[in-house]
């Protein structure tokens, strides 16, 4: 671990405070957004063969339109509006799609629309997120000290997204008793991060304590 004076000198830096916690909200919605794909696409699929099926046509469209992005957006709109816009359009895209699927709800016979808004808004986070939200995120470690830079990642890795993967998580659970949401609709890369990550967070800790403990 860097000597970056642990995480709690991290969280003194207000411009760290703010990475962490966009680091934070990102990791969030990309867990409730593929939640809500999961457990709607499983709901109205007839059987695991139309699901499968259906994954994976999504899966290759999205990422299709991913490489498309990266070779003929990304760059174009990142030199054009800048850093800022950039980390702005995910989370936009996102609230937008959201609130249409709110007031598509409202409707009446509202399945169909809301189950394409819900598959759109998944679509949304798979097209946009590496060409366009990843390195605009990794541009705002450059600011910092190589050695600040450096611990600042490591944190975000170990610490920050191990938290929210688990505050997801939970709210997951909590969703699944009233609802009757099952395992299998949860991201299984979620229920990985639940079971192993914890460790991850204690032993960046440990880490910090023993250099504390060194400089004494």
């Amino acid at each position: 671990v860097p000597d970056s004076g642990g995480v709690k000198a991290l969280l003194a830096r207000p411009y760290l405070r703010q990475l962490f916690a966009l680091a934070l909200c990102g990791v969030l919605a990309k867990h409730f957004v593929d939640f809500a794909f999961l457990a709607t696409t499983r709901a109205r699929a007839a059987d695991v063969a139309t699901f499968a099926a259906f994954f994976g046509l999504f899966s290759g469209l999205t990422q299709g339109l991913s490489l498309l992005t990266r070779l003929f957006v990304s760059g174009p709109l990142l030199t054009r509006f800048g850093i800022r816009t950039g980390l702005l359009v995910l989370p936009l895209a996102h609230l937008l799609c959201t609130a249409a699927i709110r007031a598509a709800g409202l409707l009446p016979e509202a399945g169909s629309r809301v189950f394409w808004l819900v598959v759109s808004n998944q679509g949304l986070y798979k097209v946009l997120k590496h060409p366009v939200d990843n390195p605009c995120f990794k541009v705002l470690y450059q600011p910092l000290p190589r050695r600040d830079r450096l611990g600042a990642q490591v944190a975000v890795g170990t610490v920050i997204t191990p938290l929210a993967t688990g505050a997801a998580g939970l709210v997951m659970l909590g969703c699944g008793s009233s609802e009757d949401v099952t395992g299998a609709d949860i991201d299984p890369q979620t229920a990985s991060d639940l079971t192993g990550q914890l460790d991850r967070i204690q032993a960046f800790l440990d880490a910090g304590n023993c250099d504390r403990a060194n400089k004494a």
